[in-house]
């Protein structure tokens, strides 16, 4: 399978748009969002939502595509 099939095929399970994961993600870490993507994590896709908090520090939160759900924040070193 092609780039561009895997890809087609990742992007029809995912039924939570973007901007959905981003604000599920903001209602658990305040900050700045610097980067949004879909991405692959442990052979499960995952919203990958990477803030800037109030104290300067990087924090990934990863969001379920499919309910939105918060899986996991976890701070940057």
């Amino acid at each position: 399978m092609g780039f561009f099939e895997s890809e087609h095929k990742a992007m029809k399970q995912v039924k939570v748009p973007m901007i959905q994961a981003i604000e599920a993600a903001k209602a658990v870490v305040s900050g700045q969002v610097v980067k949004a993507k879909l991405e692959e994590e442990d052979d499960y896709l995952v919203y990958e939502i990477k803030f800037i908090t109030p104290k300067g520090d990087e924090t990934k939160v990863l969001v379920d595509p499919v309910t939105s759900k918060v899986l996991k924040v976890e701070k940057e070193d």
